[in-house]
């Protein structure tokens, strides 16, 4: 029966510096291989990335409409097309309001007042290569509000695009 080698003749195998530096290297080669993959799969155009947008809106004595919001970056996203734009909402309950209980069959229209929000964009930023990298919003209520009146809307930018590192 061979006999196993010892603990020098193992350190002295694989030039000097053991057997779990030749295991390590390959490893750490293989790790590379995969994030060099990884990054350009991302540098393709690659269809329905999204971008989501949760705002507080509060609306003042101007009615219905808000002020326009500030610059909304993509982030690591560029559109390659002007991105299609999606909207809705959800109601925030008054300050005095009694709550909904957990199916909501407790709904009051008059109580828990309620009108729907939407988003409409500006314009859209680019840049130098002309890849959308952001957009201005503004924000509207579809019905009269009061002025304390708040809501949470939701914007969803979807369509081609490439994802930086």
């Amino acid at each position: 029966m061979p006999r196993m080698p010892s603990k020098t003749e193992l350190q002295e195998s694989f030039g000097g510096r053991g057997p779990h530096v030749a295991n390590r290297s390959v490893h750490a080669d293989l790790r590379d291989d995969e994030r060099k993959g990884r990054l350009m799969r991302e540098g393709q155009i690659q269809d329905n990335c999204t971008v989501q947008v949760e705002t507080l809106v509060s609306f003042g004595e101007g009615g219905p409409v808000s002020d326009v919001s500030d610059w909304i970056e993509f982030g690591r996203v560029k559109f390659v097309k002007r991105p299609i734009m999606t909207t809705g909402s959800m109601r925030v309950a008054f300050v005095d309001e009694w709550a909904l209980n957990e199916e909501a069959s407790n709904y009051d229209p008059v109580v828990h007042f309620a009108v729907p929000c939407l988003s409409q964009a500006l314009r859209f930023r680019t840049d130098e290569r002309g890849f959308y990298t952001g957009a201005k919003v503004l924000f509207f209520a579809l019905g009269s509000v009061p002025a304390d009146f708040q809501s949470v809307i939701y914007t969803l930018f979807t369509g081609p695009a490439i994802r930086t590192a």
